[in-house]
Formats: structure tokens, sequence, C-alpha cells
């Protein structure tokens, strides 16, 4: 795939084709695309620009961009709640009196967090959603 995204931006950008170093083609193997295809060629499309000379090197890649400038992507990613998911899931739970039916359903929704993630969150707190 990382070569049909090279032959794209070849077409697209009109400079000599580059190909990836080593480095970067190990790079791209081992990350964990949490875009997929899409965010695979947009990160060929602007290693391809960015990039000086012939080669791609790891560098060019720019792969840990999200994870530097927005510490709570990989979590995210990870399922894991960030400190925002916990302090609204339990504000709007504090809104809510206990013993409603749907309580914690209701809380995660207007909280725009999943309910997936919501029970993480109980999780992390060690405690069951009706102790909230």
């Amino acid at each position: 795939m990382t070569t049909h995204f090279l032959a794209e931006a070849h077409k697209e950008y009109g400079e000599g084709l580059k190909q990836c170093d080593p480095s970067a083609l190990a790079a791209l193997r081992t990350y964990s695309w949490p875009g997929n295809v899409r965010e695979l060629g947009n990160v060929i499309r602007c290693a391809y620009v960015l990039a000086k000379g012939d080669s791609i090197t790891e560098a060019d890649l720019n792969l840990g961009y999200f994870e530097t400038r927005y510490p709570t992507f990989s979590a995210a990613r990870e399922g894991i709640p960030s400190p925002s998911d916990v302090q609204r899931l339990t504000g709007e739970l504090g809104r809510i009196p206990r013993g409603t039916a749907g309580r914690f359903k209701a809380a995660a929704q207007k909280a725009g967090i999943p309910l997936s993630t919501a029970y993480r969150v109980v999780k992390g707190l060690q405690t069951k959603p009706s102790e909230l």
C-alpha cells in the first residue's frame, strides 16, 4: 500500500519519485494506524512533500504528532477514559436522582461519552454504577 500512495503522491506533486528508507518502512509496519488506510495515505502524502531529497525517513513520517500534541489521543484510542470523561460523567450522575431507571446510561449520553467508556470510568474508580 505504501508503494501505491508513493506513486499517487508522485503523480499529484510531480516531483522526483521518492521511496521510504528502511527506518521509515519499519516505523510504518509497527505503527498502530488508528485512522487505517486513510491515515496511511495522508502520512505518506505529507512525508512526500516534506522529505528532502529522494528518500523518506522515519522523521519525515511524523507518526508521533497526535500523541505529542494531544496527550489523551493514544489513551482515547485504547478506550481509556480521560480525566474530563470522568468529570463529565460524575457531574451528570450528580444531577440525576439515585434510583432513577436508566440513570447511568442517561448520564453517559448527557456527558457525551459512549456507554462503554462510562463503564471503564466506573471500573477505574473501583465502584459500581449504582454507587456513584
